[in-house]
């Protein structure tokens, strides 16, 4: 279904699988509206909508998109909004998935604009950073109540962010940061903040727990930033007792 609230095209109901997903994502907007809201269901088959390895570099929002280098390009808009509806099973949440298949990364951001509510971003895999999310310069990303699990890179493993003329804006609340893998690198086994620009970053009430490395003596076990010229708010956040922050700069009360 396509319908409009304010300056959004929101297509619901999105079926099985992801050819029905790759159509949502590239409807065309209504008149008079800038922003896509795609809503998956976790009650809608398995729940699951994987990423296929002919777009192994990830869904791209954005400028500048190039199908050659293996980005599936979202048309017509540069702001996604992505919002889940959960299913209940014997008391427990379980979140729409957006899966790699341990083949491919989920999303790259370049310079648009992102958001994510009750997501469940999973194995995805990227040869360098981000396996479940690339971020460069001049992009605004916002994640809420966002699962971030068994994704795999050699840095940074769920989410990886670039800045350099331009600076990036991402805010995530309450998320959960699981089972991220790093290989061969040593840094960053959730989270990786790089660049000589400004990544204002804000982590506020999330979980990190039994994110890794490869092997021991890595630096920023879940979080790794890279220099000062970023930013990062940790406010309320909880870390495993192996887990590590590197790098950090806090600027507002941790507690």
């Amino acid at each position: 279904t396509i319908t409009r609230s304010g300056d959004e095209t929101i297509i619901g109901n999105v079926g099985i699988g992801w050819e029905s997903l790759a159509e949502a994502l590239s409807s065309p907007l209504m008149l008079s509206t800038s922003k896509l809201r795609v809503i998956v269901n976790a009650n809608t088959g398995n729940g699951v909508w994987t990423v296929p390895y002919a777009y192994y570099n990830g869904i791209y929002v954005g400028h500048g998109c190039d199908e050659r280098k293996n980005w599936f390009c979202i048309r017509g808009t540069t702001n996604l909004i992505l919002d889940g509806i959960s299913q209940f099973l014997n008391g427990k949440e379980i979140l729409p998935k957006i899966s790699g298949g341990d083949a491919a990364r989920l999303f790259w951001i370049a310079g648009g604009e992102f958001s994510a509510r009750k997501i469940e971003f999973t194995e995805g895999r990227a040869v360098r950073g981000g396996g479940s999310i690339y971020i460069i310069s001049g992009s605004f990303v916002n994640l809420f109540q966002s699962h971030f699990t068994r994704s795999t890179a050699k840095y940074s493993a769920a989410i990886y962010m670039l800045a350099s003329m331009t600076a990036n804006y991402v805010n995530m609340t309450e998320c959960i940061f699981k089972e991220n893998l790093v290989h061969a690198a040593l840094e960053g086994g959730a989270l990786g903040i790089y660049g000589d620009g400004t990544n204002f970053v804000t982590v506020i009430k999330s979980v990190f727990s039994t994110n890794k490395f490869t092997s021991p003596g890595g630096r920023g076990q879940d979080i790794f930033k890279q220099s000062d010229s970023s930013v990062l708010f940790d406010v309320s956040n909880t870390y495993d007792k192996t887990g590590t922050v590197w790098g950090m700069r806090i600027v507002c009360p941790s507690y």
